[in-house]
């Protein structure tokens, strides 16, 4: 189910090949360079280092529960009971799950919550300092084996929060019963690491971790490094110290576990490569657009799993190459503060479609649930970036990826793509709208915010001027 079709793009037309449903399966339109240069502004710089410092600041001090905290300030003791709290949220088990394809049982549960051990927190919780060691699952409870909604799924494990990279410094809070785990404190979520995959330390050796003066970071979509115990697996984003240079290669400091749990260190010499870059990459729209293609084709991840990226971790490790902190889900990503923030409620299919012309290239496109990258326009036509789980099609369910139901009436299936790829906005929801209509908002992140009397006037006249939802589309407040 393929159709060829024609792009023009003065002053050349391209030829692509594009899935019934929207996604582009090969072509220009599947390469970065195709988009950089067409983006004539796209090298100039969105935020300098002061103006990112500035940004991650407001989303440290952002009202709106983003869950980011600054490490360096993080307090050294914290309200017992507020960390029971966060640690005894069994919302997980709500619904029931699966485990090796038999029922998890409410006796099973009741084992599960009791490993979180909460009777055992203090009034005054002492913070200890930790440093992963390896690419590791960040667990929502104590947990290795996952749990589904559905007995023969292993893609969508209830349990998998996110993963940890190594060299990411942790504040340890807690420990399971059984001494499997530590529930900890990432800088931008909570849960539950292997105990065997952190290494603690000293606050103050902690603090070379989360503000290191120095430190090469990966910039590839992965890399892997030799280590004591073997190769280290290291995901885009990622973090080395760094403790000396020369015309051909980098000494950064590889951390290790030792066998008393303590953190130690190893010199390891690495090529100078394209994927690893001292410093931060210079923040411009372009440089967001290269760093998501490098997932491109990449397997779907959900919360990281499979050593790949899902819709929000995609979007957070392109940032990140940048400096720029963002938050770790998708709803989370859409309630940033500052930046071009514009909500679409109300908004028509005519207008939606002339505000995405207007779009930075590396801004996203939020749905609920979901959140995708803007590449650009090709005959007024939207294109995404994303990493993406699913769409809907209508007719009867195919083949052993689509599951099929009811819509109005009439046979929809849902369709599993699992995977980093390019599409327009007409793949459809399952409510049946386009991906288009079902968006519920777009935004930089950025301290300026969207050109908002362009936008407004350009939805004002839209429509023949039937439906004014300029009121209806404030920018950040």
């Amino acid at each position: 189910m393929h159709s060829k079709i024609w792009l023009a793009l003065a002053p050349f037309l391209v030829y692509v090949q594009v899935a019934a449903a929207g996604i582009i399966t090969e072509g220009p339109l599947t390469r970065a360079d195709f988009w950089v240069q067409h983006n004539p502004d796209g090298e100039k710089l969105i935020l300098d280092a002061a103006g990112i410092k500035a940004y991650n600041e407001q989303v440290l001090q952002s009202g709106q529960h983003l869950a980011v905290v600054d490490l360096a300030t993080f307090p050294q003791l914290l309200d017992g009971a507020a960390v029971k709290k966060t640690l005894t949220n069994y919302n997980y088990l709500r619904v029931p799950l699966y485990a090796h394809g038999k029922l998890f049982t409410a006796a099973d549960q009741a084992k599960l919550k009791a490993l979180t051990d909460p009777g055992t927190i203090p009034p005054v919780v002492v913070t200890r300092y930790g440093v992963a060691v390896q690419h590791s699952s960040l667990r929502n409870l104590p947990r290795e084996e996952g749990l589904y909604e559905e007995a023969d799924d292993h893609y969508y494990d209830d349990l998998q929060e996110t993963v940890v990279e190594p060299g990411e410094p942790v504040a340890i809070l807690h420990a399971s019963k059984d001494h499997q785990y530590f529930y900890v404190q990432m800088y931008n979520v909570r849960g539950w690491l292997l105990q065997k995959d952190v290494a603690l330390t000293t606050r103050e050796h902690w603090l070379t971790y989360v503000q290191p003066d120095k430190f090469i970071q990966v910039v590839d979509k992965d890399y892997q490094v030799p280590g004591p115990a073997g190769k280290v697996f290291y995901l885009m984003g990622a973090r080395m110290r760094l403790e000396k240079k020369d015309n051909k290669h980098y000494t950064v400091l590889l951390p290790y576990r030792n066998q008393f749990g303590r953190l130690e260190e190893q010199a390891v010499n690495l090529p100078k490569t394209a994927a690893l870059h001292e410093g931060y990459l210079p923040y411009t729209a372009n440089n967001v657009v290269r760093q998501a293609f490098k997932f491109y084709g990449n397997p779907y991840g959900w919360g990281g799993s499979f050593r790949s990226v899902d819709c929000s971790s995609l979007v957070g490790s392109v940032y990140k190459t940048m400096g720029v902190i963002l938050p770790r889900n998708s709803d989370q990503l859409r309630r940033c503060p500052l930046g071009g923030r514009l909500d679409l409620a109300g908004a028509s299919h005519e207008q939606r479609q002339l505000l995405y012309q207007d779009l930075r290239p590396g801004a996203t496109i939020h749905m609920p649930g979901h959140v995708m990258l803007y590449l650009g326009q090709v005959d007024q036509k939207p294109y995404v970036i994303h990493a993406a789980s699913s769409y809907y099609e209508p007719g009867a369910a195919t083949g052993a990826h689509a599951t099929q139901f009811k819509l109005h009436g009439q046979p929809w299936h849902k369709v599993y793509v699992r995977k980093v790829l390019v599409s327009d906005l007409a793949l459809h929801g399952r409510d049946g709208k386009i991906f288009a209509d079902r968006a519920t908002s777009v935004r930089d992140y950025d301290l300026q915010d969207f050109p908002a009397a362009a936008a407004q006037n350009k939805l004002a006249v839209s429509s023949a001027g039937v439906v004014q939802a300029a009121a209806q589309l404030p920018t950040k407040k």
